[in-house]
């Protein structure tokens, strides 16, 4: 008895020996469906080739049953070297969903050397937002997965803080799963963004509800805020002195003692009143509190603000809230104080001078040149340049190569078949017709009238429409057509634009609108005034005219030359000329220099 007992005993603390000291684990405790798991061992004495781990549903005894997955030591169903430690990875499981026990198995058998239990679940259902919190208006994505069973009118509902699906008022904000209020696939997984929500300032939920019910699946709490104010200056550097303007709009709840106040760049902290602004405003622009606005401009017309970094701030109701904030800069560095062109039109056979003024505050000038769009000259140390552009022509000074001003001449085009005006002189109460053949005709195209003077861009049209014969584009092309106006008395010019824009496409063409009754070129009177002789005729304003004497109808001399008009009748004196016995005079019309 005592010796087989102690035989027994030996064996037993030979397997003890033996198998006591491996360390089985999994790299987790749960897995979702198809996870790789991840079977670690050491301590294994004795190793073979063939120790295997097989994985076999929870309360299977190994050989009672076929193991649902298993590998050797080797990682394969192929024995490799024997391994005292090691790992391998089931890539692909393919476990059902229930309770699993992975067993260490020794040598191609059923002794078990050590077991780990782990499940498989499925995964949890997961509902987010992108963020917590949002501005007013700004898109909200919501994301979710896992969503077993999905039907195609799964829905995502914003409703406000508090209130349930079903127990109440409809959803804020909905979409389907597909992302619109029209089903589409069913999803378990899939992201829907709310463009434009139309949500208040205030607290919401967002919820995933099954099947277009109010189930809800999950669900997520966020904010949204006012949108803060859009606050702007209209530069970002500023010449001493020179006037400043802060715009601002989307202030909501305003009060009528928002305020905007200027600081120095380097002030510790945040404004509050400690050191005190150096100027300041309501935004009514002053500094008495008047009408509370959403939006608007102010414009402190003379700062005072020495050189330096500075900083606007937009502040709310009397207080030290930030509402929006701008840097900039007060400088005295050099600037274009003007660039104009002596006249306007070319067509006189008269060069065009441009003249700039320049100003090089506590800097240099470097460079300045006038540019054509092909050619640039250097102007460096000169105040003027003469210029005969043979077409209409857009000049550019450039100082120090960022500073730009621009002046703009003409030439004027005509009547012509691709465009025309017909009369060049009016009267008041005629009408205006602008005719344009073989154009581009695109539906921004316009024809535009302009104040003698003016340019186009800086200066508004004192008449205009697009092509179509209103003020929104649109429509067909029309490469043909006329437009009508009734312009006031003045002297005008009229081009035709392309693409809602300044670019000249045919033009421009110059005319006159008068409130006279327009006669037939001719002398109207020829006589003796105060000692000298006049000569009247009637005349178109804004024409030249020469006169003209001869003795024998033959031999023409200028008397006078290039006598502008300005109205329906000129006249000019000429001292008499006693020693001929005759002299004849004749009065021109100069023809206008047209391309």
């Amino acid at each position: 008895m005592r010796s087989g007992f102690l035989a027994t005993l030996f064996s037993f603390l030979l397997v003890l020996a033996s198998h006591g000291q491996v360390v089985f684990s999994l790299n987790k405790a749960s897995y979702t469906p198809g996870e790789a798991i991840t079977a670690t061992w050491s301590g294994r004495t004795s190793p073979a080739a063939r120790d295997w781990i097989g994985v076999y549903p929870r309360g299977t005894t190994p050989g009672s049953a076929n193991s649902t997955i298993w590998n050797y030591t080797s990682g394969t169903k192929t024995a490799g070297t024997a391994l005292a430690a090691g790992s391998i990875t089931f890539s692909n499981p393919g476990l059902a969903v229930r309770d699993w026990t992975a067993y260490f198995l020794a040598n191609d058998g059923y002794t078990i050397l050590g077991s780990f239990n782990f499940s498989v679940a499925s995964a949890a259902f997961s509902f987010t937002l992108n963020k917590s919190a949002y501005q007013s208006g700004e898109t909200i994505t919501a994301t979710w997965a896992n969503r077993s069973s999905a039907v195609a009118t799964d829905t995502i509902g914003i409703y406000p803080q508090g209130v349930t699906p079903g127990s109440g008022p409809a959803a804020t904000s909905w979409r389907y799963t597909s992302g619109t209020q029209t089903p589409g696939t069913a999803l378990a997984a899939g992201t829907v963004n709310f463009t434009s929500p139309g949500l208040a300032a205030g607290n919401w939920t967002a919820y995933f509800l099954a099947s277009g019910g109010s189930t809800s699946l999950g669900s997520v709490n966020f904010t949204v805020a006012a949108a803060p104010p859009v606050f702007a200056l209209n530069k970002s550097v500023y010449q001493v002195g020179e006037a400043i303007t802060a715009t601002w709009s989307g202030r909501v709840a305003p009060t009528t003692t928002d305020w905007i106040g200027i600081y120095p760049r380097n002030l510790s902290g945040v404004p509050d009143g400690s050191p005190a602004s150096t100027i300041w405003n309501y935004t009514n622009g002053a500094q008495t509190a008047g009408t509370a606005l959403a939006a608007g401009s102010i414009t402190f017309t003379n700062p005072g603000l020495p050189k330096g970094d500075w900083t606007a701030y937009f502040l709310a109701a009397d207080g030290y809230q930030i509402l929006g904030t701008v840097p900039f800069t007060v400088a005295n560095s050099p600037r274009i104080l003007g660039f104009t062109a002596d006249h306007s039109f070319i067509n006189d056979g008269t060069p065009i001078t441009l003249s700039w003024v320049v100003d090089p505050g506590d800097g240099s000038v470097q460079a300045l040149t006038v540019g054509d769009g092909t050619n640039v000259t250097n102007v460096a140390g000169l105040a003027v340049l003469e210029v005969s552009p043979l077409q209409n022509t857009t000049y550019t000074l450039t100082l120090n190569g960022t500073l730009t001003a621009q002046a703009r001449v003409f030439r004027d085009g005509g009547n012509s078949n691709a465009f025309s005006i017909g009369a060049l002189h009016l009267t008041t109460g005629g009408q205006f017709n602008g005719t344009w053949n073989g154009t581009s005709g695109n539906p921004d195209s316009w024809v535009g009238i302009y104040r003698a003077g003016d340019e186009p861009g800086p200066d508004a049209a004192a008449y205009w429409n697009y092509l179509n014969g209103t003020k929104t584009a649109g429509g067909a092309i029309r490469p043909n057509g006329t437009l009508g106006f009734n312009p006031a008395k003045g002297d005008y010019y009229a081009v035709l634009f392309s693409n809602s824009g300044y670019t000249i496409e045919q033009g421009p063409i110059r005319f006159t609108v008068i409130d006279e009754e327009i006669k037939k070129f001719a002398v109207s009177h020829f006589g003796p005034d105060g000692g000298d002789m006049r000569l009247d005729w009637n005349s178109l304003p804004g024409e030249n005219y020469d006169v003209l004497s001869s003795s024998n109808l033959i031999d023409w001399q200028n008397e006078v030359e290039n006598i502008r008009a300005t109205g329906v009748g000129s006249s000019v004196f000429m001292a008499p000329t006693p020693e001929d016995s005759q002299r004849f005079f004749r009065v021109r019309q100069r023809a206008k220099v047209v391309p």
